[in-house]
C-alpha cells in the first residue's frame, strides 16, 4: 500500500501540469445545457403566450420563479422579452410595469407576512390590475375592458400555482398530472403563435399542430386531458376569426377521442373524428367546416406515424404520479407479502425449538433407576449388615442382578419368584422393599411429568407450524401483480441470462443496506442459491450478498422458492478465544459462541454454568444453544434472553442457572449493544484508551423475569471488544481491584490481534496460582471490509 507521507506533491502537481489543459473562462456546452439557460428560454415562450390578445403568463412564470427559485431577475426580463416579440407596440410596457409592481411588492413584504402563497398570488393580481388600470385610464377604458382585466389577472394568479406541477423539473415540487397536461397545452398554444398562418400545399401548419396536440393527449391522458388542451389550444392558438366555436369544437372532439383511447391510436382518431362530425352536422350553426377535413386527415396520419416509444415518455411523464402511487402500493403489498412469509419461516423456525428438550434429558432410564436404589440400599440398609462386604465387594455382580430381580417383582406385584439372594440370605428384604417402592413412585413421577412435556412440546409445535402455514396462505392470496422499479427490471435481465426464473423480485434499500426479495421456480440440477443468485446479485449492484432460504421446494415440497439476500455489512468481525478449566477438572463449565446473524448483526456472547465440570458446561451450552437459535431466527435481545430464562427454569427448576455476557454488533453502523445478565465487566479498547462496560443483573433461570443490564456503544473500524468470565476477573485480583489490572493489561498491550490479545490475557491470569475457576476470554476486532 502506498504511504501518502511517501509521495513528493510537487512533482506530482508538476507533473500533472503537464497534461493539463486550461479550461476557458466562458464554456458554450455548459452554458447551452444549463438548467438557468432553459428556464429563461420557458419564461421567453410564456412572456409571448396570449389569450385573445391578453398576456398573463409572463407575470405568472416570474411568480413562479420568486416562489421556487432564488434568482428571477433574468426570469423578468425575458419574459418581458417574449411578450414585446409577441405585441409589437409600446402597449407591452403595461406588463412591464406590472411585473415591476410585483418585484416591489414582494420585497416589500416578503418579511412581514407569513403565508408567502397567499402573498404571491395577491401580488400578482393586483399589481397586473393596477398596471391594467394605469394603462387603461390612459388609453381609454370601457366597462368591457375592466372585466377583461378582471379576468386576466384572475387568470395570472391562477396560472402561477399551476406552471411548477407542470414543469416539477424546474421547480423540483410534487408531480401533478392536470398541471402538466396545462402547461404543455399553454407551450402549444406559443408554439401556435409563432408559427402563425404559415401553409404548406395550402394547408395551414397551425391546424395541423393543434389537432394533433388534442389527439396526442387524448391518447396519452384520457378525456380529461384531451378536452382541456382542446380549450387551451383554442383559446391561446386560434388563428380564426371566431375563436369560442373553435374552442368548443376542439374541446368537444378532444373529450370524445379521449373516451376510445383505450383502443389505441385508431380509437383516439376514431373518436375525434366522430366528435368533429356530431358537432358540425348538429352544434355548429355557422355553415361552414371550422377545420379542413385536410388538415384533419394529415394531423391523424402524423399520429400514426409517431413511434410507440415516444409516446410511453410523455405517458409516463403525464401520468407519473399515478403510476407512482400504484408502484407505492404494489410495493406495500408485496414487501407486506415478503415480511409475512419471514414471519412463517421464523415461526417453523421456532417450532423446531421445541422438538428437543430445551433443558437436560429428565428421563430416568433403568440403569440409573437400578443405581439409585443400590446406593440408597447400600448406604441406608446394608451399611450394618455383617455381609456388607460379601455382597457389595465380593460378589457385587451377583447382588445387583439380584436388586434388579427384586425390582421387576415388586412392580409386578407379587411376593414369589424372589432371587435367591433375598429369599435365603438377606434379613432385611423388607426394608430393601420399602426403598424401592419410594424409588418407584419417583421414578413414575418422574417420567409421567416428561411425558406431559413431551406431550406439550408437540402440541406447541404443532401450534407454531399450522400458524406458520396460515400465514403462508395468506401470503399466496396476495395480489402479486406488480411494477418492476429499474434495480428490479435489471436483477430480473440478469437472472434470465443465467438461467434463473424468477417470479417476482423486489428491492428494498434502508440506509446502507440492500435487501432483495426473491420467488423463483425451484432449482434443476444445481442449486442456483449457492452460486448463480449470489454472482448475479454481485454483478448487478456491485456489492456481495449473503443468501438466505425461507422455503426450498427441494425440503418443504412447495412449488416456488423464496430467497432472501442481504447485503453484506460494512464491518467485518474478526474473533480470538481462550479458555481454561478450573484445576482438576477436564472441562470447563465455561460456554462462548459467536455468530454472523442473517439480518446484519454479529452476535459475540459468554456463560457462565453454575458450579464446574460437565454439568456445569451442560448448562452454559444449553443457554447459548437456545440464545443463538433464538437470534438467529430473528429475535431480539430483549425476547430471546426472556424465553432462554423461562426455559431454563422450568427445564431445570431451582437446580442451575447460568450468566450471559452478549454483545450484538450492528455491522452496518457500528451500534452494539452489550447485555450483561450476572456476568462480569467487559472492556471496549480503542487504541491505547480501554472502557470498562460494567455488569449487572442476575443470571438467567433464577427469577421469572430476567432485567439484563443493557449498555449501547458506537463502535469503530479497529475498535476491540474484550468479554472475560469472572474466573479471568478472580484471577487478576490478588490484593488489587482484577478490573483495574485487566484494564491495565490491555491498555498496556501493543497487539491488534484478537486471538494474542486472549492468549496474553490468558497467559497473566494463569501466572504464579493454579486456576481455582474456570476461566474464558473472547475478544473482537472490528475491521472495515
Amino acid at each position: 500500500m502506498i504511504n501518502r507521507a511517501h509521495i513528493q506533491w510537487q512533482n506530482y502537481e508538476r507533473a500533472r501540469g503537464k497534461w493539463k489543459i486550461r479550461s476557458l473562462p466562458f464554456s458554450e456546452s455548459k452554458f447551452f445545457l444549463s438548467e438557468q439557460l432553459w428556464f429563461n428560454v420557458f419564461a421567453f415562450l410564456f412572456g409571448m403566450a396570449s389569450i385573445n390578445g391578453l398576456y398573463p403568463f409572463g407575470l405568472s412564470y416570474l411568480a413562479t420563479a420568486v416562489l421556487h427559485r432564488k434568482k428571477f431577475i433574468t426570469t423578468a426580463i425575458f419574459s418581458f422579452l417574449g411578450i414585446l416579440l409577441a405585441m409589437k407596440s409600446p402597449a407591452a410596457l403595461r406588463y412591464l410595469g406590472a411585473m415591476a409592481l410585483f418585484t416591489l411588492g414582494v420585497s416589500f413584504f416578503k418579511t412581514r407576512v407569513k403565508h408567502r402563497e397567499l402573498l404571491v398570488g395577491l401580488l400578482v393580481f393586483i399589481s397586473n390590475a393596477l398596471a391594467g388600470l394605469l394603462y387603461l385610464s390612459i388609453m381609454g377604458m370601457s366597462p368591457y375592458d375592466l372585466l377583461l382585466l378582471g379576468m386576466e389577472s384572475g387568470l395570472a394568479c391562477i396560472v402561477t400555482f399551476i406552471i411548477p406541477g407542470g414543469l416539477s423539473w424546474f421547480f423540483k415540487v410534487p408531480v401533478q398530472e392536470a398541471e402538466k397536461s396545462v402547461c404543455l397545452a399553454i407551450l402549444a398554444g406559443v408554439g401556435l403563435s409563432i408559427v402563425g398562418n404559415f401553409k404548406i400545399y395550402g394547408i395551414n401548419i397551425k391546424n395541423i399542430i393543434s389537432v394533433l396536440g388534442v389527439l396526442i393527449m387524448a391518447l396519452t391522458g384520457g378525456p380529461g386531458a384531451g378536452a382541456t388542451t382542446g380549450i387551451i389550444i383554442g383559446i391561446t392558438g386560434s388563428s380564426f376569426a371566431i375563436s369560442p366555436w373553435l374552442v368548443a369544437i376542439l374541446a368537444f372532439s378532444g373529450l370524445v377521442a379521449g373516451t376510445f383511447n383505450k383502443m389505441g391510436k385508431p380509437g383516439v382518431i376514431l373518436g375525434f373524428v366522430l366528435g368533429y362530425v356530431l358537432y358540425n352536422l348538429y352544434v355548429n350553426s355557422m355553415g361552414e367546416s371550422l377545420i379542413p377535413w385536410t388538415a384533419l386527415a394529415v394531423s391523424c396520419g402524423i399520429l400514426l406515424m409517431l413511434p410507440a416509444g415516444f409516446l410511453k415518455k410523455l405517458d409516463i411523464y403525464l401520468n407519473e404520479t399515478a403510476a407512482q402511487s400504484l408502484k407505492n402500493q404494489a410495493d406495500i403489498i408485496k414487501s407486506a407479502g415478503d415480511r409475512l412469509y419471514e414471519m412463517a419461516a421464523l415461526l417453523e423456525e421456532l417450532g423446531k425449538a421445541f422438538v428437543e428438550p430445551l433443558g437436560r434429558n429428565n428421563d430416568i432410564c433403568q440403569g440409573e433407576f437400578l443405581d439409585r436404589v443400590c446406593q440408597e440400599a447400600q448406604q441406608k440398609v446394608c451399611s450394618s449388615c455383617g455381609l456388607n462386604r460379601t455382597c457389595w465387594e465380593r460378589e457385587l455382580a451377583r447382588t445387583v442382578r439380584s436388586f434388579y430381580g427384586l425390582i421387576k417383582a415388586c412392580e409386578a406385584d407379587r411376593s414369589v419368584g424372589l432371587p435367591h439372594l433375598f429369599r435365603v440370605r438377606c434379613g432385611k428384604t423388607g426394608d430393601i422393599k420399602k426403598i424401592i417402592d419410594e424409588f418407584s413412585c419417583v421414578y413414575n413421577l418422574e417420567r409421567h411429568m416428561n411425558n406431559i412435556a413431551k406431550y406439550s412440546r408437540e402440541k406447541i409445535r404443532a401450534c407454531f407450524q399450522e400458524a406458520a402455514g396460515i400465514v403462508k396462505n395468506l401470503v399466496k392470496d396476495m395480489p402479486q401483480d406488480y411494477t418492476d422499479a429499474p434495480i428490479e427490471a435489471k436483477l430480473a435481465e440478469k437472472f434470465s441470462s443465467l438461467g434463473v426464473r424468477i417470479e417476482r423480485i423486489h428491492f428494498q434499500k434502508d440506509n446502507c443496506k440492500h435487501e432483495i426479495s426473491m420467488v423463483k421456480s425451484p432449482c434443476i440440477g444445481e442449486r442456483q442459491c449457492e452460486a448463480l443468485i449470489p454472482r448475479g446479485l454481485s454483478e448487478v449492484m456491485g456489492k456481495r450478498f449473503s443468501i438466505r432460504v425461507l422455503d426450498c421446494p427441494l425440503k418443504s415440497g412447495s412449488s416456488w422458492c423464496r430467497l432472501k439476500a442481504v447485503s453484506e455489512e460494512g464491518l467485518g468481525v474478526a474473533v480470538g478465544v481462550a479458555g481454561a478449566a478450573k484445576e482438576g477438572f477436564e472441562v470447563s463449565g465455561d460456554d462462548f459462541c459467536f455468530s454472523e446473524l442473517s439480518d446484519g448483526r454479529y452476535l459475540l456472547a459468554l456463560s457462565d454454568g453454575m458450579g464446574v465440570g460437565d454439568k456445569a458446561a451442560k448448562h452454559s451450552e444449553r443457554t447459548l444453544t437456545l440464545l443463538e437459535r433464538l437470534m438467529e431466527a430473528g429475535f431480539d435481545y430483549d425476547a430471546a434472553l426472556k424465553i432462554t430464562n423461562s426455559a431454563m427454569a422450568a427445564s431445570y427448576g431451582d437446580e442451575s442457572f447460568s450468566t450471559v455476557d452478549m454483545a450484538v454488533i450492528d455491522t452496518y453502523t457500528g451500534m452494539t449493544d452489550f447485555i450483561k445478565a450476572g456476568s462480569a465487566a467487559g472492556f471496549v479498547k480503542r487504541g491505547f484508551r480501554v472502557e470498562t462496560i460494567k455488569g449487572g443483573s442476575l443470571p438467567v433461570g433464577i427469577m421469572d423475569e430476567v432485567c439484563p443490564r443493557v449498555i449501547h456503544r458506537d463502535l469503530k473500524s479497529g475498535d476491540i471488544v474484550v468479554m472475560v468470565t469472572d474466573g479471568v476477573i478472580d484471577a487478576l485480583s490478588g490484593h488489587q481491584d482484577g478490573e483495574e489490572q485487566l484494564k491495565k493489561l490491555l491498555s498496556g498491550l501493543r497487539t491488534a490481534n484478537p486471538q494474542e490479545i486472549v492468549d496474553e490475557v490468558l497467559k497473566k491470569a494463569r501466572l504464579g496460582s493454579a486456576a481455582r475457576d474456570d476461566m474464558t476470554v473472547m475478544a473482537a476486532r472490528l475491521w472495515d471490509k
